[in-house]
């Protein structure tokens, strides 16, 4: 099942995402950045800090993480 995200705009793009996780986070990151390559920041957790501005981070878990 791919992540329904991809249809809300202004979404960061999840397919930057070293690990390629595109439903939904490993769990591994470490204050925001990625435990692949802690250079970059999480594209998981940019997501869900885009979605709880605008109110919606609960779909995150609905649409991405069944």
């Amino acid at each position: 099942m791919k992540c329904a995200l991809d249809k809300e705009e202004g979404i960061p793009d999840k397919r930057r995402c070293p690990k390629k996780m595109l439903n939904g986070p490993c769990g591994g990151q470490l204050k925001g950045k990625c435990e692949v390559n802690p250079g970059l920041g999480c594209v998981w957790v940019q997501v869900y800090e885009e979605l709880k501005k605008r109110g919606k981070e609960k779909i995150l878990k609905e649409l991405c993480m069944r």
